[in-house]
Parts: structure tokens; C-alpha cells; sequence
């Protein structure tokens, strides 16, 4: 957590305003992952709403067999939250535990982007653009490169600092773990055949490397009490 000096009233505001926000929406987000478990257990899919939270839930199947049984897309947009998720056909019980920490740290990380909306923060033209290219077609490369360009944006990092943290605490894993798990998903789509194969490329490792780097820094920055646990 960065320390504000109390002469600097804008970001003392937005400090203090985090505060109050966070125990707010870490019971926000596991009421939220609680009911889309639930409906998931019991097959109920389609689409609801908790709040400014809206959820799509359905089953297809997935072209890839070693993708995860689960795909979960987010967007916060117009201070709504728009969860979409999708199930394979071979979702069973043993993907419940990694189902319900993703889902969590999705609304944990999307929370984030939110708490900046309403502080009148929204991501510029730039951003929006890298977000509508990442939807086209480019080679292994060059989608790497953009996804590493996305997650260290500004628009970016501030929420995925905080939600690896909250991640690690609900999990019980060291922060740099999880900055493995969002390396894999986020660049790999948890297949670790493809990790594997892409990971030859050493143009990829050094993009790879530069953002779970910079990610290692950031949290040794916003939460310098846990130096000591990431030797």
C-alpha cells in the first residue's frame, strides 16, 4: 500500500476512499462467487445480476482438450461489471476449487477497475484500442507482446497488483506464485502445452520475464512488509 503525505489532499481523498471500499468489495466478490458456484452446482445457467454485476453462464465445447475446462471473460464498462463464462462439456467436481479461485480473483480484479471509475479515472484512447487489437488475429509473437503492453498499462497494473495479493492471502500462496498463475492464464490460457511450445521462443521469454519482473516490483512497492518472503 503506497503512504500519501496528508499535504496532498486529491490522493490522501482517493487513499482513504480505498479504504472504505476494500473490505466492501472483498465481501462483494465472495457473495458474487458464491452464488455463480451455486448455479453452476446445480446447473442453472443463463444470466443474472448481483448489484452492478452481470453474469452470463453456458456450456460449449472447447476445441482445445488440454484448455481448461472453464473460460471466464471480464469487462467493467458504464460502472457495470459483465462476467462471461463458459463451461466444457468434461466440467466435473474436480474443477470446482480452480473454478471458484479464478472466479474470485476475475470480480477481485475487476472490482479494482471499478473503485477507479468512480473516482473518475477511466483508461485513455490508447488503452482502448490495445484492448479492441488483442480481439484480431497475429501471430504467437506479437499477441504476447500485446498482452504484456495490456497487464503493465496503467490502466492495468494497479488492479492486477492488488488482486494477486488478495489472491495470495485467500489461497495461501506467496504473491509470486500467483504472478505464475496470471503469466500462465493471462498469456497461455492455462495450457501448458502451448506454454511449453511458445516458450522456445526466446523473444517471448524476454517479454514473459519483463512482466512477471515488473509485476514483482510493483507489489514490493505497493506492499514493501513482504520484501522478505520474495527472495
Amino acid at each position: 500500500m503506497k503512504i500519501y503525505k496528508t499535504d496532498d489532499k486529491g490522493k490522501l481523498q482517493d487513499c482513504l476512499r480505498l479504504f472504505a471500499f476494500r473490505n466492501k468489495y472483498d465481501l462483494q466478490s465472495n457473495n458474487i462467487a458464491r452464488k455463480i458456484f451455486e448455479r453452476v452446482i446445480n446447473n442453472r445457467f443463463g444470466e443474472f445480476s448481483e448489484g452492478n454485476v452481470w453474469v452470463e453462464i453456458a456450456r460449449q465445447n472447447f476445441k482445445n482438450p488440454t484448455f481448461e475446462n472453464f473460460y471466464v471473460s471480464a469487462i467493467t464498462k458504464n460502472s457495470n461489471i459483465y462476467i462471461t463464462i463458459f463451461l466444457n462439456n468434461d466440467f466435473s467436481s474436480k474443477d470446482y476449487q480452480r473454478f471458484n479461485f479464478i472466479i474470485y480473483d476475475v470480480l477481485r480484479h475487476e472490482l479494482e477497475h471499478f473503485d477507479k471509475y468512480i473516482m473518475g479515472k477511466y483508461p485513455d484512447e490508447e488503452y482502448v484500442q490495445l484492448y479492441n487489437d488483442l480481439k484480431s488475429s497475429h501471430t504467437n509473437e506479437e499477441h504476447v507482446e500485446m498482452i504484456a503492453q495490456y497487464i503493465l498499462s496503467d490502466t492495468e497494473i494497479d488492479s492486477y497488483i492488488k488482486s494477486i495479493m488478495y489472491t495470495a492471502k485467500k489461497q495461501k500462496k506467496s504473491a509470486l506464485d500467483v504472478i505464475e498463475q496470471v503469466i500462465k492464464r493471462a498469456f497461455f490460457g492455462n495450457n501448458s502445452e502451448l506454454m511449453k511450445e511458445m516458450m522456445k521462443n526466446s523473444k517471448i521469454v524476454e517479454i514473459i520475464n519483463k512482466v512477471r519482473k515488473t509485476l514483482k516490483d510493483k507489489l514490493m512497492e505497493y506492499y514493501p512488509v513482504f520484501k522478505e518472503k520474495w527472495v
